[in-house]
């Protein structure tokens, strides 16, 4: 953890506490894992006294099935019972700022009753917006509502205004310093977690026929990870499917037990960068990631990260670095100094974000890259 960065506990995000700032409602995704307790964590240590909102909270796992299709029709007790407690919450705290992230099931009428209330609304979005299953009728409808827009997504920018949103910034991917960091990691979570090559991430059929590609040339690869299982095509004696994901400290400790953590991209995001392409360099681990025009941008090639643009040169790339502990430490360690030395963690970004985001209010589209 940067010494520089003072913790944020779960504690100080619900309290008044912090610095008498500016008053925010927080409307996110808490659950374990999740990188919304990392952003209201980062708006609280620059100041903002930030209220959490769970909205994950009114789609339980109990009755998962018709709580899941409430969300597709986008109507039902759970719809309405979120759209109500995100007002009752803001005429209780009276915020100055709501922070809805990924508001995909809040209506256009709660939007506009929050304005009438004198709040200020940012709308943040870490997704593709216009990949079907990050979408909705209610957003699209409560679009242009919203005083400011931010995304990880930059082709979303001219996307999201051509669309009526106002005061849209994109902003680079992030990471949190008091999860990433490099670790020394004991021999015995070592052999529980790690692997000479590793992925970890839920599956897609492109990356599914990268790891095949690999392991039929003769690579080991251990994969973390959601939806892995069940696909006769993957039975590969080189390929090890754990069959589930990384959550809480096992994910950055595998990280730092993998000897070359392969970054591939979802494609149905159009992603050019993820969190993954933060948090690996951030643990001070070897990143081979797909090479995009942002993430050469973020790190220097064969300098602070490796990239590979085909299965043919992402094997290339493997045998090369299997070979060369030594080469793999020196990129790693200047990867991680990249993180620091730029100002990559979510507090970071956010103060320069948040600096200026009403003060440039009506320009269409901007960077904080």
């Amino acid at each position: 953890m940067d010494k520089g960065v003072r913790s944020c506990g779960k504690e100080e995000i619900s309290r008044r506490i912090v610095n008498n700032g500016v008053k925010m409602l927080y409307a996110g995704s808490f659950f374990h894992g999740s990188t919304s307790f990392y952003r209201a964590r980062a708006l609280c240590q620059i100041g903002y006294d930030v209220h959490s909102f769970d909205m994950d909270s009114y789609f339980s796992s109990r009755s998962r099935g018709l709580h899941n299709l409430w969300r597709r029709l986008e109507w039902g007790p759970s719809v309405w019972a979120l759209n109500e407690a995100l007002l009752r919450e803001s005429v209780r705290t009276a915020p100055a700022i709501v922070f809805v992230e990924k508001g995909l099931m809040f209506k256009a009428e709660t939007v506009r009753t929050l304005k009438t209330l004198g709040i200020k609304l940012i709308h943040y979005f870490h997704d593709d917006f216009l990949n079907p299953i990050n979408n909705s009728r209610m957003f699209l409808e409560g679009i242009g509502l919203y005083d400011a827009h931010i995304t990880t997504k930059s082709y979303n920018v001219a996307e999201l205004v051509a669309r009526g949103a106002r005061n849209v910034t994109f902003i680079d991917n992030s990471f949190e310093p008091s999860v990433f960091y490099p670790r020394s990691i004991l021999p015995g979570d070592r052999k529980r977690l790690g692997a000479a090559v590793g992925f970890i991430g839920e599956y897609e059929r492109e990356r599914a026929e990268s790891l095949l590609f690999l392991a039929s040339h003769g690579i080991k690869v251990r994969v973390w990870g959601e939806g892995w299982l069940g696909h006769n095509r993957l039975q590969n004696e080189n390929l090890l499917l754990e069959g589930r994901g990384l959550w809480g400290e096992d994910y950055p400790m595998a990280i730092c037990s993998i000897g070359i953590n392969l970054c591939f991209l979802r494609k149905a995001n159009r992603d050019l960068q993820t969190t993954r392409s933060l948090e690996i360099p951030a643990c001070g681990a070897f990143m081979l990631a797909e090479r995009t025009p942002e993430h050469t941008r973020l790190f220097k090639e064969e300098r602070e990260a490796e990239y590979f643009s085909s299965n043919q040169e992402m094997l290339a790339k493997v045998t090369q670095y299997l070979d060369n502990a030594v080469m793999r430490e020196k990129i790693a360690k200047a990867g991680y100094e990249r993180c620091v030395s730029s100002g990559y963690s979510f507090r970071d970004r956010f103060e320069l974000l948040f600096r200026d985001i009403f003060r440039s209010a009506g320009r269409t589209g901007k960077s904080h890259d």
